[in-house]
C-alpha cells in the first residue's frame, strides 16, 4: 500500500471485533483515518472495492487475449506482445494462467475487492501452473487463503 501523509482505510466493523487496538495500517509517521462501515441495525457491512485485484484483472486480460489469438485477430503471441506494448515473456506468463484448474480459475475469478490482494497473487498462480491438473487442487488448499472454504461451498 502506498501511504500518503494521510491514508484513508476502510474496515469492516466485524474484523475490528474483539480487538483492543487497530491495525498498524499506515506505520510510524502517518495520520491514518479509519472509517467503520455499519448498517442501521449495527450489523457489519462488506467492505466495497471500486477496483478487482490484480491478479483478477490479470485473468481478464489473459482471456481476453485468449479471445484474439483463438479469432485470427492476431498471428501468434508475438504479434499480441507488439500491439499491447508488452513482452513476449510476459504474454506468456498471462497466458498460462488459464492453465489452471477449472476449480483454481472460478476461485480467482470469484474473488471480491474485500480480499487482500497480497494474499493471492500470480506469482502463487504461476507457482501452480507448472503443476499437474490433479496436483494443482491440494497445491491451491495450501498457496491460497480462502480456497479451502471456495471448494466447501461449491
Amino acid at each position: 500500500m502506498v501511504v500518503s501523509p494521510t491514508t484513508v482505510v476502510g474496515v469492516c466493523a466485524n474484523r475490528l471485533k474483539g480487538r483492543k487496538k487497530l491495525p498498524n495500517y499506515a506505520g510510524s509517521g502517518r495520520k491514518v483515518v479509519v472509517v467503520v462501515e455499519l448498517e442501521d441495525e449495527g450489523e457489519a457491512m462488506e467492505p466495497r472495492s471500486l477496483e478487482p485485484l490484480p491478479v483478477v484483472r490479470m485473468l481478464a486480460q489473459a482471456e481476453a487475449f485468449q479471445r484474439l489469438v483463438s479469432s485470427g485477430s492476431v498471428a501468434n503471441r508475438a504479434e499480441l506482445a507488439r500491439r499491447h506494448g508488452l513482452t513476449r515473456a510476459r504474454v506468456t506468463q498471462l497466458m498460462n494462467l488459464l492453465e489452471l484448474h477449472p476449480a483454481v480459475l472460478a476461485y480467482v475469478r470469484s474473488l471480491r475487492g474485500g480480499v487482500a490482494p497480497h494474499l493471492v497473487t500470480e506469482r502463487k498462480l504461476r507457482r501452480l501452473t507448472n503443476l499437474p491438473h490433479e496436483w494443482q487442487i491440494d497445491a491451491a488448499l495450501y498457496l491460497l487463503p480462502g480456497f479451502a472454504d471456495f471448494m466447501n461451498f461449491t
